[in-house]
């Protein structure tokens, strides 16, 4: 109520009990009137600092409204900065699961997923399952959220309308819907994040490739190989295949690098593990032990096969003709050991010590040879 409103219901208030004061009391009737109008200006009275008070009230209580609303635009101004500026993608979807109808996403979400804007993102998109490039990831996710009503750290491959493919990390998780299901709308409501992981993939799987593989040659190193060759072996043995191992060994390879350089050692040595991988099956195990040692492990082959594939790479070795920077041109040669023996296939150590014995009796033997190891002397 607007302030000389009040001032002049004071004045009148004001004025009435003047005159309450000044009138003399005359005749029965006055008498008996007087008393009831100071009754009425005094209860007047009363209403009227009680509308004043709650006059109060409501001014400060817009006040505070038009505080709260000029916050909760600083609020909702903030927050659509950080939802456009930030290089996550965020999502908002209607419903539950991964059958969620998206209706709002950030540009980097639109970004990551090649479209120009978000609203191309969200035609294109019916729901959130539509992102997923693996049926078994999206189902996994729409389980896991059913579940716990939230995922963390969810890896899974999303697709673009191209057709590529990109790795994502996503965060979701279930709230009340806006509308609610009194209202006919669906009951949840689903926000999430997502974070392009495909550089970060990239540099974990070139980490792990060079903790298996040795660096000169690229083939598997030695710790890796005994990891995997320990796993074919027990398979072999639960099929009740057999299995041999190959252990090659360059004879004189020190001469190569004090003659013609490491640079050409190490040529020479990126060679053998060409020739080596050309000659062996895609399910043989090929790896280099260390310097200029190799090893090849055949599941399901038996001494016959062996023989025959160690002979192949010797020859394929012996044909080879390196040439240096210099101009100058070498021959290598193989020494190779051959274990198949029933007793030591079930142990992949007992088949190197045994392969390597082998290895030993062909150079004591001349060397460019295959020995097959025939038991302890």
């Amino acid at each position: 109520m607007p302030q000389d409103v009040f001032t002049r219901e004071e004045c009148v208030l004001l004025k009435a009990r003047q005159e309450l004061s000044l009138t003399p009391l005359v005749g029965k009737g006055q008498g008996r009137a007087q008393p009831f109008l100071a009754e009425f200006v005094d209860e007047y009275d009363r209403l009227l600092r009680h509308t004043r008070r709650m006059a109060g009230l409501g001014d400060r209580m817009q006040r505070t409204l038009n505080e709260l609303n000029q916050r909760l635009a600083a609020s909702e101004e903030k927050f659509r900065g950080i939802f456009e500026s930030v290089v996550e993608g965020i999502f908002r979807a209607e419903g539950d699961g991964i059958q969620a109808r998206l209706v709002e996403a950030n540009p980097a979400l639109a970004r990551m997923l090649g479209c120009a804007e978000p609203k191309e993102l969200t035609d294109r998109r019916a729901n959130v399952g539509m992102l997923f490039a693996n049926a078994q990831e999206r189902d996994h996710f729409g389980r896991m959220l059913a579940q716990d009503g939230a995922v963390h750290g969810f890896q899974a491959e999303l697709l673009r309308p191209d057709g590529g493919r990109f790795w994502a990390q996503l965060s979701a998780s279930l709230l009340p819907s806006e509308q609610g299901a009194t209202a006919g709308g669906p009951p949840c409501s689903m926000v999430g994040v997502v974070a392009d992981i495909s550089e970060r993939r990239s540099m974990m799987e070139e980490i792990y490739r060079l903790a298996r593989t040795d660096s000169l040659t690229g083939l598997w190193n030695r710790g890796y190989f005994m990891d995997l060759g320990q796993r074919e072996i027990a398979r072999c043995r639960r099929e009740g295949q057999p299995a041999a191992l190959i252990m090659a060994d360059a004879d004189h390879f020190k001469l190569v690098n004090d003659t013609h350089g490491h640079e050409a050692g190490d040529e020479a040595l990126r060679c053998m593990a060409g020739v080596l991988g050309a000659g062996v099956r895609e399910a043989d195990l090929l790896a280099r032990l260390g310097g200029e040692e190799f090893v090849v492990l055949l599941p399901g082959a038996d001494a016959t096969m062996a023989l025959a594939v160690a002979e192949r790479i010797r020859r394929g070795i012996r044909e080879k003709r390196l040439s240096c920077s210099g101009g100058a041109c070498f021959c290598l040669s193989l020494s190779l050991g051959v274990d198949c023996s029933p007793q030591s296939t079930n142990c992949l150590e007992q088949m190197l010590r045994n392969a390597d014995a082998a290895l030993y009796a062909a150079k004591h033997a001349g060397r460019n040879r295959v020995e097959l190891y025939q038991g302890a002397a």
